[in-house]
């Protein structure tokens, strides 16, 4: 239970947007902020506060994830011929014809953020979708998928 509208609130005023990882510095704060509110856990804080996550993230996006060494979990839907033509090393194969079966695999990362990228983006958003359906909440799909990331990231990665 938050405190009424306007009593003992907690307000952040920014200037310019926080990086990732001033965002996620900001929850340090909050086993203060938020003590005597009603909820038990910053867990719990996180779930009633934290706004959506956007359905899509660019590829630029998720470099800073990865250079920032962010606590998110990469997920590969694209099918194994693909993935060994080519992949983002960080990523962890899931094929989307097989995630039915294998979501309890993906149990661990429930609380996570989870970026799922495929080859043009497409399946990578029907598998976000279907992630959040399932109460995976912070499920995000790389827009563009592998094909921008090597376009925009690391053309080192080939096209296919």
């Amino acid at each position: 239970m938050l405190p009424a509208s306007g009593q003992d609130a907690l307000v952040f005023a920014v200037e310019k947007p926080l990086s990732f990882s001033q965002r996620a510095g900001l929850w340090l704060l909050l086993p203060l902020s938020f003590a005597g509110c009603g909820l038990e856990s910053v867990e719990e804080v996180r779930k009633v506060s934290a706004e959506p996550l956007a359905m899509e993230i660019t590829p630029s996006e998720v470099k800073g994830l990865l250079d920032e060494q962010a606590d998110f979990f990469l997920l590969d839907c694209r099918e194994s011929e693909e993935h060994a033509r080519a992949s983002i090393a960080a990523a962890t194969l899931l094929p989307m014809s097989e995630i039915q079966q294998r979501v309890a695999e993906l149990e661990p990362q429930r609380d996570r953020q989870i970026v799922v990228h495929c080859h043009l983006g497409g399946r990578s958003l029907q598998v976000a979708h279907w992630l959040r359906d399932q109460g995976f909440a912070q499920a995000q799909s790389m827009a563009g998928g592998i094909e921008a990331w090597s376009e925009q990231i690391d053309p080192s990665v080939p096209r296919y």
